[in-house]
């Protein structure tokens, strides 16, 4: 029965380390999307995509535009641009970056009516850095901590010795976090592959640099990485202090133990006088006895 345990123990080990690092994964997918994260990072990609000739070209244009209007309306190839006349009159850098931040934010919430393996065929590489993407991982997240938190009760069943349980989740999850240190190299690889396979994602990336594009998913993996180490070492540091509780409690026991036995080594090695004296006086007593006994037969 015991061997039996120890095997489930150690299969379900394995199945919480595969689950461990397909959190941090997601994860850090998860954190890396977000649009504050994804918007510094996309920005210098998509600015070297847009030709800013065309802007130069169409900047006389524009200010006679904004005579009679209050807004423009610019086409670049798949896009449609409004840009309002209080930017046009900033210049060309500021109708530039306006329109940057325009086709970010377009990308980044546009509503995807594909699922989300069929948009590789469908939709351009910009949607893997979208609001769709980022909450497609995030329920992936949530699926994997559940099966965690399962694994984790069973592995908190299967082992004898309960201290041992925070020291052993520690550990394992600190193992299966070392991956996603350098997932940003292990992911580079796999995505490249990915899109190496895909017509329509190199067509769709333009002149965007495909390394740089990669990093954004994996720019948060670093601080995954530190939360999962740190969560790791917290759990290893509770497992040592209950460790140690339990030895002082027992330490703490046997001192007891060996009070009360001298207490009552004392307690015994004070009745026995008395008991000698008992016994000196009942001889006493007796011949007391037979001397009147013999006195009174006479």
């Amino acid at each position: 029965m015991g061997a039996l345990r120890g095997i489930v123990l150690v299969f379900v080990c394995v199945l919480i380390f595969i689950s461990f690092l397909l959190l941090g994964t997601f994860a850090t997918l998860n954190s890396s999307l977000d649009y504050e994260t994804v918007k510094p990072q996309i920005k210098p990609l998509i600015e070297s995509s847009i030709n800013l000739t065309q802007i130069y070209d169409y900047e006389d244009i524009l200010n006679n535009s904004c005579l009679n209007e209050s807004e423009f309306f610019y086409n670049d190839s798949n896009y449609t641009f409004v840009i309002p006349c209080e930017v046009i009159a900033n210049g060309t850098e500021a109708i530039f970056d306006y329109q940057v931040d325009l086709l970010i934010k377009e990308n980044y919430y546009k509503n995807y009516n594909c699922s989300f393996w069929k948009c590789f065929k469908e939709e351009t590489p910009l949607f893997l850095v979208s609001q769709y993407a980022k909450d497609y991982w995030n329920s992936k997240f949530y699926r994997f901590l559940f099966i965690s938190i399962i694994l984790l009760i069973l592995i908190f069943l299967l082992v004898q010795k309960k201290t041992n349980f925070p020291l052993l989740t520690g550990i394992l999850l600190i193992v299966s976090f070392i991956p996603i240190a350098n997932l940003d190299s292990i992911g580079k690889f796999i995505l490249k592959l990915i899109f190496s396979s895909m017509k329509n994602a190199i067509n769709g990336m333009g002149s965007i640099d495909l390394n740089a594009f990669v990093m954004i998913f994996f720019s948060q993996a670093n601080s995954v990485f530190l939360t999962g180490l740190t969560i790791g070492l917290v759990l290893i540091a509770i497992g040592i202090l209950l460790k140690l509780f339990k030895v002082g409690f027992k330490i703490g026991k046997l001192f007891r133990k060996k009070e009360e036995i001298s207490k009552k080594s004392q307690s015994t090695t004070q009745e026995e006088p008395e008991q000698l004296k008992e016994k000196k006086v009942e001889p006493k007593i007796n011949e007391k006895k037979q001397v009147s006994k013999s006195k009174k037969k006479k």
